[in-house]
Order: structure tokens, then sequence, then C-alpha cells
């Protein structure tokens, strides 16, 4: 992980909690400074505790222009890990649970990003080899990169 992607794979580990919806309506609230009632918008549209990709892009701008670079990176941060790191099987949502870990921006460099990424990825390969599942979940790049390896290595 710590050649192939650059995360660090010691460091501290985040405890991803469930919350409730009021809960992720106030991490949008806190941490993206949205309305509450853009927050509850977008999580009633996504059907549970997840905003959609596009509307991080969408929102992405606006808050460029007027110069809010915290949110903006959290916004982009969020974004980036939705469409890689924890890539679920819809390819269009993020769990809002995952903004967390952008709360105190200093500190998000000292989390254990690749040991992380390789527990969502297992879990997700866990669920795929279930006979009922029809789509695999995770960093499917991740997941090829590592197969290549050691096809080739060994």
């Amino acid at each position: 992980m710590a050649s192939l992607l650059h995360l660090p794979i010691t460091g501290a580990f985040h405890t991803f909690n469930a919350l409730d919806v009021d809960q992720h309506v106030e991490l949008l609230v806190k941490l993206l400074e949205v309305s509450a009632k853009e927050a509850k918008n977008e999580i009633f549209q996504c059907r549970g505790a997840y905003v959609c990709l596009a509307w991080l892009r969408d929102f992405y701008p606006s808050k460029c222009d007027v110069r809010q670079w915290t949110i903006v990176a959290r916004a982009y941060l969020l974004h980036l890990v939705g469409c890689t790191l924890f890539a679920n099987k819809s390819a269009t949502h993020i769990n809002v649970v995952f903004l967390d870990t952008f709360c105190d921006l200093s500190q998000s460099g000292s989390y254990s990003w690749g040991a992380t990424t390789l527990v969502h990825m297992y879990d997700n390969l866990n669920d795929a080899s279930k006979c009922t599942t029809k789509h695999l979940a995770g960093y499917i790049t991740l997941l090829h990169v590592i197969i290549t390896y050691f096809t080739s290595n060994y």
C-alpha cells in the first residue's frame, strides 16, 4: 500500500461509528457549512446516510468562489475517497461518516489509510464471494494492481 498508492500503513485508526440521521446532518452542517435543510434533503434523496458524489461536485465550485478553502478541501477529499478508497456498489454515493476523518485536516494524514483501504476491500471481497452477489465494491483498481503484482512476482 505504501509503495503502490503512497498511503500510510502505520498510524492511528479512525473508528467509523454508525450514526443516526441527525448526526449525519450535523456533520454536513458543521464540516461543509450547508444548511440543515439542504443536508436533510440530500440524505433523504440518497435514501440513507449518504451524499451523492455529483452533489459534492456541484457543491465544490460554490465554495471555491467564496474562497472557503477548508470546506473545499473537505468536499474534495470526501469525493476522492468516495470514488476510490471507499467506493461502494452504487459508484454514485459516499457515506457521510467518512467526512468525520476530515474534521481536523492537519490530523487526517496521520491515519492509517492504507490499512483501512485494505480492510474495506477485503470486506467487499468477502461479500462478493457469496453466490447471491452480482457486483464487486471497493477500490477495484487496487485489487487489479495487487493481483498483477503477485502473479508477476511469484
